[in-house]
């Protein structure tokens, strides 16, 4: 469960993304200590699912996306990026995919 701070960062963070990038940021899912816990003296986990495979410069543009809204906002994200089909068919038995859709929170 994310406290009301948290989901409301994520939200207007979806939204600044799906503005930036469109339809390629398909999902965000919030996983990890910071949503089991609700202890906000952690790095807040996304997993940041696209509609196509990025190359390495996007996951870059977009990680300073995170990294200037964290700065402002005193939130230290630990990003992963997956493609839909590495997140629903090539990845999607391994232990760390199963997790993240067993106990994440799509936004």
């Amino acid at each position: 469960m994310l406290t009301d701070s948290d989901y409301q960062h994520i939200k207007e963070l979806k939204s600044i993304l799906k503005n930036k990038y469109g339809s390629l940021i398909t999902k965000i899912l919030c996983y990890g200590s910071r949503v089991s816990t609700q202890n906000q003296n952690t790095d807040f986990d996304i997993a940041i699912i696209t509609s196509q495979k990025l190359k390495w410069e996007k996951e870059d543009e977009i990680s300073d996306v995170l990294f200037y809204y964290g700065l402002q906002n005193d939130i230290l994200f630990d990003e992963k990026y997956f493609s839909e089909k590495e997140f629903t068919e090539i990845y999607s038995s391994m232990p760390f995919i199963s997790e993240i859709k067993k106990y994440g929170i799509a936004i």
